[in-house]
């Protein structure tokens, strides 16, 4: 049996895409892996509470150690031979400026891609900004895609109606909110937005004549109905290390519209409409030649099922199977490499 511990951050930090992708992980490893959460003691904010994560780590043992994103620093208390990183985007080095991006850069990314003995990205988009950052190469970083979250499945599509349910997921900054409003303004739909929309976007919907409401607190469990109920999905965000509503929306069986941009090209194949997330009238002419086209609709959804095989969780969970079963001999511990699924 091989012991895995996944270091995540703590849950009061909020963001928790990724804990969601591990918890899929670990319900479709092998029972012969025996995996556990770590979670950090404190919110990473400041040199002492992260001193204190480091230190929280340190004192865990097992086979493995897998930081699962965000608290990356934490590889500096970690045996490097036992540690594997994943990496899900360099989000913050386009956000960051000064020395707090040179700190972010050392920090989560040259010190940590250099500790850990394993690299892992979501996509490639992400592992060439990473090889860029950090000054590891690309060569001995791997791809590991997302699975797709446990609940998704093909849901009977509705009647096309007047007035079509489009679904945008999420709105931080880089969901592109404020042009998705504009692109939106006379077309005949409903907008249902999950996440809690800030006073700039609110007015920016209102301005458009966009008719809109907004989820909030949904839960995981919520999320596989609200995906159900809409026509179209709207994914139009200028930064993603990944992009989960695509393969959310591909899985449930609705058209996707997203951009040609970062990691997203790549996760929706050819199951998505992709538009240019910084050009409104590129964003609006996506929508509408999925609003007034059946047969496009029909293609993509058909693609979208198709391209969403690549991220089966059981596929997944078999890819992290094998590198733990490479991280556990490389150290030294005893592995089953027969062992991989359920």
């Amino acid at each position: 049996m091989i012991s895995v511990i996944h270091h995540q951050r703590n849950p009061a930090q909020g963001g928790l895409s990724l804990e969601r992708v591990f918890a899929s992980v670990r319900a479709h490893l092998d029972p012969s892996f025996q995996v556990r959460t770590a979670i950090a003691p404190y919110v990473s904010q400041g040199l002492v509470r992260r001193a204190w994560n480091i230190a929280s780590a340190a004192r865990e043992t097992a086979d493995v150690h897998h930081i699962t994103g965000d608290i990356l620093y934490v590889a500096l208390g970690l045996p490097r031979q036992r540690t594997v990183l994943t990496v899900p985007d360099c989000g913050r080095m386009h956000v960051l400026t000064g020395y707090r991006r040179l700190l972010y850069r050392l920090g989560w990314l040259q010190l940590p891609a250099r500790l850990a003995a394993f690299v892992t990205v979501i996509s490639h988009a992400t592992r060439k900004e990473l090889a860029a950052f950090s000054g590891r190469s690309p060569d001995d970083i791997r791809v590991i895609g997302c699975p797709v979250p446990d609940g998704f499945v093909p849901a009977a599509r509705n009647p096309w109606p007047e007035q079509p349910l489009i679904l945008q997921v999420g709105t931080d900054p880089n969901k592109n909110l404020h042009r998705v409003a504009r692109a939106l303004s006379g077309i005949q739909c409903r907008l249902v937005v999950v996440g809690r929309c800030d006073g700039a976007s609110e007015d920016e919907l209102r301005a458009a004549g966009v008719s809109w409401v907004s989820r909030t607190g949904v839960t995981d469990a919520e999320m596989p109905s609200i995906y159900a109920q809409a026509d179209m999905v709207l994914f139009a965000s200028t930064y993603e290390g990944f992009g989960l509503p695509i393969i959310e929306a591909q899985a449930t069986g609705r058209p996707v519209v997203t951009s040609q941009v970062t990691a997203m090209p790549e996760v929706a194949g050819e199951g998505a409409c992709l538009v240019d997330p910084h050009d409104v009238a590129s964003i609006r002419n996506g929508i509408l030649r999925v609003l007034d086209d059946a047969s496009y609709r029909d293609f993509l959804v058909h693609r979208g099922f198709e391209n969403v095989g690549r991220f089966d969780p059981r596929l997944i969970a078999s890819q992290y199977a094998r590198l733990y079963e490479e991280v556990s001999l490389h150290a030294g511990v005893r592995g089953h490499p027969e062992r991989a699924l359920e």
